[in-house]
């Protein structure tokens, strides 16, 4: 076999460059997206576990009155204040679900990304706005009665909620986060 034969079928057994790189580019954003998916599944369970425990929390309420002795009010708010986080995770869970990220673009799924973090900020704003002043008139109902006996599980149960909440803000940050940064993968293909 002469050297001009083995060029020739070597020519005509190989594999363009581009055809490679192209497999390879089309590989890599499946697999991307198929991250972005379980990192959407997770976010969306998230909220919906929240839900729940949303409303574990109305579920408490009554103990306020009966056990704390505080007025059917302060229950009644405290309650709603679970429905009403409980209806707001829920919907932002569906609203999770509902974003077909595969389906799109890979600039329009980061830009749905992106409002999705910009609504998970403003759900927690409202969370908080919703919830300190509950929580402020439950401790000072308790401070005006003078229940010596709850106010110290009150402040321990207010900082090992604060730390709990600050760990699960992150853990649902982090997973919208992860979200994004899998699609600005693809972009950069």
């Amino acid at each position: 076999m002469d050297l001009d034969s083995l060029k020739s079928s070597w020519r005509n057994f190989s594999i363009s460059d581009e055809k490679i790189d192209a497999e390879t580019r089309e590989a890599t954003r499946r697999i991307a997206r198929g991250k972005v998916e379980t990192s959407q599944q997770r976010l969306v369970a998230f909220y919906q576990k929240a839900s729940i425990f949303a409303l574990c929390v109305t579920a408490l309420s009554p103990n306020l009155y009966y056990i704390l002795g505080c007025p059917v009010w302060v229950s009644v708010i405290y309650g709603l204040y679970g429905i009403v986080m409980a209806i707001v995770d829920f919907w932002f869970s569906e609203k999770i679900r509902k974003c077909n990220l595969l389906s799109m673009p890979v600039v329009t799924a980061l830009s749905v990304i992106i409002n999705l973090r910009k609504l998970q900020k403003q759900l927690r704003a409202l969370g908080m706005v919703l919830g300190f002043p509950v929580v402020g008139i439950i401790i000072g109902y308790a401070w005006y009665l003078s229940i010596s006996d709850v106010l110290p599980g009150m402040f321990a149960g207010a900082i090992v909620g604060a730390i709990i909440g600050i760990r699960k803000w992150r853990q649902a940050r982090k997973l919208s986060k992860s979200m994004q940064e899998e699609i600005r993968e693809a972009l950069r293909e």
